[in-house]
C-alpha cells in the first residue's frame, strides 16, 4: 500500500510542474514507481527467501492507523502544493 501511496503523491505532485508536461511522467511517475520497486520484495530480500517460506522469519508490520492517516493528509497536501510546482532559488 505505501509503494502506490508514494508512487501516487509523487506523480500528482509533478502535475503541476511548470517546466514541461513530459516531466509528469518522467519525474512523477516513472520515477516514484521506477526507482522503488525493488522496495516491493526488501522483507524476502532481508529474511532470504528460502526463510520467509519455511516460516523462520517473522514479518512485523505496522497496524494501519486512522491517526497517521490523517495526519498524513495535510502533509500530502503541504508536499504537492509546495514541492509539486518547484522551488525557486534567487530569482
Amino acid at each position: 500500500h505505501s509503494y502506490i501511496a508514494r508512487g501516487v503523491l509523487i506523480t500528482v505532485a509533478a502535475v503541476f510542474n511548470p517546466i514541461s508536461p513530459n516531466l509528469i511522467l518522467l519525474s512523477g511517475a516513472a520515477a516514484s514507481f521506477g526507482s522503488s520497486c525493488g522496495l516491493i520484495n526488501i522483507a524476502s530480500m532481508a529474511g532470504g527467501q528460502s526463510a520467509l517460506a519455511a516460516g523462520t522469519v517473522s514479518l512485523q508490520t505496522l497496524p494501519p492507523s486512522r491517526a497517521w492517516i490523517i495526519a498524513a493528509i495535510p502533509v500530502a497536501a503541504i508536499f504537492v502544493g509546495l514541492l509539486g510546482p518547484g522551488i525557486t532559488i534567487g530569482k
